[in-house]
């Protein structure tokens, strides 16, 4: 395969995969077909797909959006996209003419054509990067899209991939932007372990019955600058529609085999004895809910000094950011983790 081709990286082996476009010409029948090596998809949004109030701008005009919203000024926004959607948007036939034609060698002269993408080689881990920077040509300025997008804990790569047999990945990282300019913001991330769970014989048949078939560690962790706190997955799964300036902006997904109930775990080098490694993540887990008890212990008591109701929805706020004074999670004083 062109995956244990010659002189590949390690990086290349991980994350590279291959794309194949082809372009037909609708005037001769013929085909022009280039298939190049990939890190990664991008993910535009659909034309139409993306109102004015899902661009953002600068701090005060969003908020003025949002506090319109809330006093019922303008309908609800539009159903959101998923990745399925943008996935299934990439890979669909765009046609190729008026200002756009295709120059074909054949004929020699710009052609009407159908341009097709699809997947030649899925890449073991696959990460795909929202395009969520846009460039006004009137304004000659950049705005972020703030449009919220679901992505699943499990997701099956669309039929129109152009793979015989379609690719099932599993979520292990989830990377957020939170800000509302194109140009500044702060970066923080969602992850788990991306090596998958080994499952007895009973375990195997409870998730084929209740149809949880996602096979990674079900540990969540919110990594922000140089705090690590315990996160879950419902935790940040409606993070943009309780807070539309933090955005999911690149998602790494681990492709799994189609039979996800019966997925064993992937062999390791590691020569600690289970029995300690699980006390040893038993007592990480435990001090963290400590540290993060005693966060949220301070964060109400100044809530309640300082009335700030800026986060007055339901669901936990956004980890705080910036160089040097972010606290992710509230971990005011808490220095590592053990893992």
């Amino acid at each position: 395969s062109t995956s244990a081709a010659a002189g590949r990286t390690l990086v290349e082996e991980v994350f590279g995969g291959s794309v194949k476009t082809t372009y037909h010409c609708l005037t001769c029948g013929r085909d022009s077909v280039n298939e190049e090596a990939i890190m990664d998809l991008h993910l535009a949004f659909p034309e139409g797909s993306v109102t004015k109030d899902g661009v953002g701008g600068d701090a005060k005009s969003c908020q003025r959006r949002l506090a319109s919203k809330e006093g019922g000024g303008e309908e609800a926004p539009p159903r959101p996209l998923s990745v399925e959607d943008l996935l299934e948007s990439y890979f669909e036939p765009e046609s190729m003419e008026g200002d756009n034609k295709y120059h074909c060698n054949a004929c020699g002269a710009l052609r009407d054509a159908r341009r097709t993408v699809a997947l030649a080689e899925p890449p073991r881990h696959l990460i795909l990067t929202l395009m969520r920077f846009s460039y006004d040509n009137a304004t000659r300025t950049r705005s972020k899209i703030l449009h919220n997008v679901a992505y699943p804990k499990l997701l099956v790569l669309p039929e129109n991939c152009g793979l015989a047999e379609r690719a099932a990945y599993a979520l292990y990282a989830v990377v957020v932007h939170s800000g509302t300019s194109a140009d500044r913001g702060h970066y923080y991330t969602y992850a788990r372990h991306s090596s998958q769970e080994s499952l007895s014989p009973r375990k195997s048949a409870y998730r084929a019955s209740t149809s949880d078939l996602d096979p990674l560690s079900k540990k969540w962790y919110l990594f922000n600058d140089s705090r690590v706190s315990n996160a879950s997955y419902a935790t940040f799964e409606t993070l943009t529609r309780r807070f539309p300036k933090d955005t999911a902006y690149v998602l790494f997904y681990k492709h799994v085999n189609s039979s996800l109930a019966y997925q064993e775990a992937a062999p390791t080098s590691d020569d600690v004895h289970a029995s300690l490694r699980s006390l040893v993540e038993l007592d990480n887990t435990k001090y963290l809910e400590e540290q993060e008890a005693k966060s949220k212990r301070a964060r109400f008591s100044y809530s309640r000094t300082n009335h700030n109701g800026d986060f007055s929805e339901g669901g936990p706020s956004p980890p705080s950011g910036g160089c040097g004074g972010g606290m992710g999670g509230g971990l005011g004083d808490f220095p590592r983790v053990v893992f």
